[in-house]
């Protein structure tokens, strides 16, 4: 269930499952099809060809992928990146050599927001209102205040991200919500086991109060780790605050029946895979 890879072609890829969609059709597996990239695609192109054929809607995701060589893509030199945000009839596709494109469990498309995800009271046409459930635009949400701080992190280091930048960012403990730094199920760096109130009015956030889930691992890469079929990988939350299922089954028994298939997540560091 961590979706990423290196390729030996200077590929490298992640993704970010795309809320709330139902939309799909009895064609060939995700998992075959992103396989067949990784084993085959030399281009990022060749990744969007290939997700597209024969596409079942299943497991969508927004994807991204990094081509450290840059090939195609017509004029300009140097890596380039591409989004491909994958729905069943609706997919969108953008590619840049001086950018960034996020994930967030959401989609900017808004055609698959609207018509392929549970997203829509009524449909459209027939007097059908976005809801905007997925809280795309809702920043009592996971999604919502996720989307607005990454926007804002990576405003605010253009032309400067980097690896150490980017682990900083993976570590955001802001609630846009809230105003002020409160590691909870909305922050980039989630920690729903933190949420003291019923969040489940505040869509993609935790269904309970300390329901003991959140990011638990991260991996960052740069060209360079690339070339070598490396990347750097921090298992834990990212900001590296310790979890003791120990100690969150003494405050908070109500969780006791996870407490068999839970791990603890001691302080470590980040390191060279």
């Amino acid at each position: 269930m961590t979706d990423f890879f290196v390729t030996s072609a200077g590929i490298v890829g992640s993704e970010t499952t795309i809320r709330g969609f139902h939309a799909f059709r009895l064609r060939d597996p995700i998992c075959c099809r992103i396989r067949e990239c990784m084993q085959y695609g030399r281009t990022l192109e060749e990744y969007a060809e290939r997700l597209q054929k024969r596409n079942s809607g299943d497991y969508a995701c927004s994807w991204m992928f990094g081509d450290i060589q840059g090939r195609g893509g017509g004029s300009g030199s140097g890596p380039r990146i591409m989004r491909v945000e994958l729905g069943l009839n609706y997919v969108n596709i953008e590619t840049t050599r001086d950018g960034v494109f996020l994930g967030f469990n959401s989609t900017y498309d808004e055609r698959i927001r609207a018509i392929e995800c549970s997203s829509v009271s009524g449909g459209l046409g027939g007097g059908g209102e976005l809801s905007d459930t997925d809280g795309f635009h809702d920043v009592t949400s996971s999604i919502g205040n996720r989307r607005v701080q990454l926007e804002k992190l990576t405003k605010k280091y253009r032309g400067r991200i980097d690896t150490t930048i980017v682990k900083r960012i993976l570590a955001d403990h802001f609630d846009n919500h809230l105003g002020k730094m409160a590691a909870n199920s909305r922050t980039i760096c989630k920690h729903g086991y933190a949420d003291a109130a019923d969040n489940s009015s505040g869509s993609g956030s935790a269904s309970a109060p300390f329901k003991p889930v959140g990011a638990y691992d991260a991996k960052v890469a740069d060209s360079a780790l690339i070339r070598r079929m490396s990347f750097l990988a921090h298992l834990g939350p990212p900001c590296g605050t310790p979890f003791s299922v120990r100690e969150h089954m003494k405050k908070h028994p109500e969780w006791k029946d996870w407490e068999e298939y839970l791990v603890d997540f001691p302080r470590r560091g980040w390191v060279e895979a």
